[in-house]
C-alpha cells in the first residue's frame, strides 16, 4: 500500500510542476505579446506623425492679409514672420500677433489657421488728419504723429487738416475727443482748427465738406455723429452750427461776413 501511494504523490508533484510551467509560459506569452503590440503601435505611431509631420496639408502653404489701408501686405507678412513651408502647429497666434502688432498701424490683429493657409485679419488706427509743421505728419486715433512718405502724399486729400493744438496736451484731448466720433462722419470734416476765444483756448473749429461750419469744445464734440439730422433741420443759410456741452443741444446762424 505505501508503494502505491509515494508513486501517486510524485505524479501529483510532477504534474503540479507542468501545470505551473504551462501557466509561466502562459504568462510570458502574454507579457510578450503586450510588448509586441505596443511596439508595432509606437512604430505606426511615429511613422504616422513624421508623415504628417512631412506632408505639405500640414505647412504654411500661403500667408493672406486682409483689413488693412495705410500698411502694405509684404510689411504685415514680414513682422508675422510666418514662412511657407513652416509647421502649422508649431504657429503661435499669440506670438504672431504680438509681432504685428509692433507696428504703429496696427490697432488689432487676429489670426486664422485654415487648412495650410494663414489669414492676417488687421484693424489699422483711424487717421484723423495731418499735420503741417516743417514736415507733413499723420495723426492717427492713437495719438501718434507719424511722418508722412513721399509715396503717401496722396493720402492727404483723403483726410482732415489740423490746424493748431501743438500742445501735447490739447493734442491728446483732441485725440481723445475724436474718438466718439463715428468713421461715417469723420468722412465730412475737410479741416479742423484750433479757434482761441477769451473764454476758450482751444475751441474747435471744423470746416466740413459742404462748406459748413462747426464751433464746438472737446466736451460736445460728440455731438457731431448728428450731424447729417441737424443739417436737414436748420436753416441752409445758416452755415456756421454751434454745439454747446452744457444742455447737449446746438445752435446755428449765418457766418459772419455773409
Amino acid at each position: 500500500m505505501e508503494p502505491y501511494e509515494d508513486t501517486a504523490s510524485i505524479k501529483a508533484v510532477t504534474q503540479a510542476i507542468k501545470d505551473k510551467k504551462i501557466r509561466q509560459r502562459k504568462r510570458l506569452i502574454k507579457i510578450y505579446t503586450r510588448r509586441l503590440v505596443f511596439l508595432i503601435l509606437f512604430i505606426i505611431l511615429g511613422l504616422s506623425t513624421y508623415w504628417l509631420d512631412q506632408s505639405e496639408l500640414f505647412r504654411v502653404k500661403s500667408v493672406s492679409v486682409t483689413g488693412n489701408t495705410h500698411v502694405s501686405d509684404e510689411e504685415i507678412i514680414a513682422l508675422s514672420e510666418i514662412i511657407a513651408g513652416e509647421r502649422m502647429w508649431l504657429l503661435s497666434k499669440g506670438s504672431v500677433s504680438k509681432k504685428v502688432s509692433s507696428s504703429v498701424w496696427v490697432k488689432g490683429v487676429n489670426i486664422i489657421k485654415s487648412q495650410n493657409i494663414v489669414t492676417i485679419e488687421v484693424t489699422e488706427h483711424r487717421v484723423l488728419g495731418y499735420k503741417v509743421t516743417d514736415k507733413i505728419s499723420l495723426l492717427l486715433q492713437s495719438g501718434q504723429l507719424i511722418p508722412l512718405k513721399e509715396s503717401q502724399l496722396d493720402w492727404i486729400a483723403t483726410v482732415a487738416l489740423i490746424s493748431g493744438f501743438d500742445e501735447e496736451t490739447l493734442l491728446k484731448k483732441l485725440v481723445d475727443s475724436f474718438a466718439e466720433v463715428d468713421d461715417s462722419i469723420m468722412m465730412f470734416v475737410s479741416e479742423i482748427h484750433q479757434s482761441s476765444v477769451s473764454y476758450d483756448e482751444a475751441l474747435i473749429r471744423l470746416i466740413m465738406s459742404d462748406g459748413n461750419q462747426i464751433f464746438t469744445d472737446f466736451a460736445a464734440l460728440d455731438l457731431i455723429n448728428e450731424y447729417k439730422l441737424i443739417v436737414n433741420q436748420i436753416n441752409p443759410a445758416n452755415k456756421c452750427i454751434y454745439f454747446d456741452a452744457l444742455h447737449r443741444a446746438y445752435s446755428s446762424r449765418p457766418c459772419e461776413g455773409e
